[in-house]
């Protein structure tokens, strides 16, 4: 009964992509459905705690259409964001509000509901479970997803629902150890290659086995009986090994990303900084923020001539593309037919844009903010060459900034220091 509830109404009232709900809409709709799901709860004396459950299930496979529903059914709850708490009053609280330890930006401010973080916790670890991950189950995109926009809005802490996800924490620790040895085992790999390459052929017999590993059905060269492919059987009578724990830390940060938690994605990957090198996808949303923070300051400076109006427009009897709602972010490029839309548009709330070159420097004797022009770049180092169009406008920044720099006979006393050395602090600035 509850389920039906929840559900029986949503896909009725499906919006376009590209204009959903108003705010004050959502807020009437979800209002009238608490108030039909007290009734129901009351009449069946029903768990709060598996309302909840149900709750958050009903929210999953909806969540790329109505996900800013069920945030409002959710404020109208008793698992609503708490109000916002006072900054803390000694060093010991502060100290346990500030929990996923590491440097990065500081949760002290984070709220959020425990017991929301432990059922969406029990959700990840059903997941981890031997007999599931037998049966090939994997996470959903979903559940990392809801995860994030109950982080963002407040509903649960992120140092409440950390310890619920998989790796151990020793394990994570040790990621960047097994990156770094990866990288360069295949950065002495390639130097090996290229040594080959000048090097004579080699016999057909002796090379052509090299790297491969053994296949299938044949024995492999250190012997001990031919194995077929796959892994092997157990014994008849004793239990099977053990399944490697599935990774959900890294699609946690991803996910937080995607929906814009950028307070809680900038602590993690103040801890992690290689994951923003050593994955891709990260790697393209923070390429994403730094767009957009630096939107502004590109526009007052654009590189080449703006097109006429309506030059991009298509013409006459050519169909646009529709729009279509997607869960992946960066948004897929559009084709003839379909112009995907990101499902959560309000990722960008919390991002400060820049507007000129002197509000890309923090004020004398003020760090450098996590989710700044400056920070962002500290954190993308090599990986800013996946968009070649930012760096080509950041270059040209630099020599504008240069010029104005040249114009000026006594830059010292005309620029702040920072905006004088415009081209190394932007482009080396310091690895924390």
């Amino acid at each position: 009964m509850l389920a039906v509830r929840l559900t029986r109404r949503r896909k009725r009232r499906a919006f376009h992509p590209s204009a959903p709900p108003a705010a004050d809409v959502q807020a009437r709709r979800a209002q009238r459905l608490w108030e039909k799901l007290q009734s129901v709860v009351g009449f069946f004396e029903l768990d709060p705690n598996r309302t909840l459950d149900v709750v958050l299930d009903a929210f999953l496979p909806h969540l790329l259409t109505h996900h800013r529903f069920f945030l409002a059914l959710l404020a109208c709850s008793p698992w609503a964001a708490p109000a916002p708490m006072a900054s803390p009053s000694s060093s010991s609280s502060a100290a346990a509000a500030a929990d996923v330890n590491a440097p990065g930006q500081d949760l002290a401010g984070e709220r959020g509901r425990a017991v929301v973080a432990q059922i969406l916790g029990f959700k990840f670890r059903f997941y981890q479970g031997q007999e599931v991950l037998r049966e090939g189950k994997t996470t959903p995109s979903e559940l990392y997803l809801l995860a994030g926009l109950l982080i963002r809005e407040g509903v649960v802490r992120l140092r409440e629902l950390w310890p619920h996800l998989s790796p151990a924490e020793a394990e994570v620790d040790r990621l960047e150890a097994r990156w770094r040895s990866a990288v360069n085992d295949k950065a002495r790999s390639s130097r090996g290659n290229a040594m080959l390459a000048a090097a004579a052929a080699l016999d057909d017999d002796d090379g052509d086995d090299v790297g491969k590993p053994p296949r299938a059905g044949g024995s492999s060269s250190s012997g001990g009986g031919g194995g077929g492919g796959g892994a092997a059987e157990p014994p008849a009578g004793l239990p099977a090994a053990a399944l490697a724990l599935p990774e959900q830390k890294l699609p946690l940060v991803h996910a937080l990303l995607v929906v814009g938690a950028h307070g809680q994605a900038a602590h993690l990957l103040g801890r992690l900084p290689h994951l923003v090198q050593a994955d891709r996808a990260i790697a393209d949303l923070v390429l994403r923020q730094l767009e957009h923070v630096l939107r502004p300051l590109f526009a007052a400076h654009p590189s080449t001539p703006s097109p006429p109006a309506g030059a991009n427009r298509p013409g006459p009897g050519v169909p646009k593309p529709a729009p279509k709602l997607t869960l992946i972010a960066p948004e897929p490029i559009a084709s003839r037919s379909t112009r995907f839309v990101g499902f959560c548009p309000e990722w960008a709330a919390g991002l400060d844009p820049v507007g000129s070159l002197d509000a890309l420097f923090p004020a004398e004797g003020k760090p450098i903010a996590d989710t700044s022009a400056l920070g962002l770049l500290r954190l993308l180092g090599a990986q800013l060459s996946r968009r070649k169009d930012i760096l080509v406008r950041l270059v040209r920044l630099g020599r504008a900034a240069v010029a104005e720099v040249r114009r000026c006979r006594s830059p010292t006393h005309s620029l702040p220091p920072s905006r004088a050395y415009y081209p190394s602090s932007l482009f080396a600035p310091p690895m924390g």
